[in-house]
């Protein structure tokens, strides 16, 4: 993964105190391949309306709450990093058909 666009990290910087990394970790899945509206979509359902105004540990916390669990690597070292469990929620989600964007 490359590096933040200038608008990313400013809004980084003005909004830590309330989303944290969020816009990163959610800049980082648009550089996975997933369009906006997946990702609104997918995160409005497994984390609420409020995912973007909120904290990466409160997504975290509500994961978690509903049995998400972060395993792993394979070598059994560290975790996963969090994008990495996110774009798997995106894959099992994001084709869903009760889903619906315009619904």
């Amino acid at each position: 993964m490359g590096e933040l666009p200038d608008v990313v990290f400013q809004h980084v910087k003005e909004h830590w105190e309330c989303t944290g990394m969020a816009p990163v970790l959610l800049y980082r899945l648009l550089e996975k391949g997933w369009s906006f509206q997946e990702i609104d979509k997918v995160m409005t359902f497994v984390i609420g309306e409020d995912y973007a105004r909120v904290n990466v540990t409160e997504w975290l916390d509500r994961l978690e709450a509903k049995g998400t669990e972060f395993p792993m690597n394979e070598d059994g070292s560290d975790t996963i990093p969090v994008v990495e469990v996110l774009d798997r929620i995106m894959f099992s989600f994001a084709a869903m058909p009760y889903l619906c964007a315009s619904c």
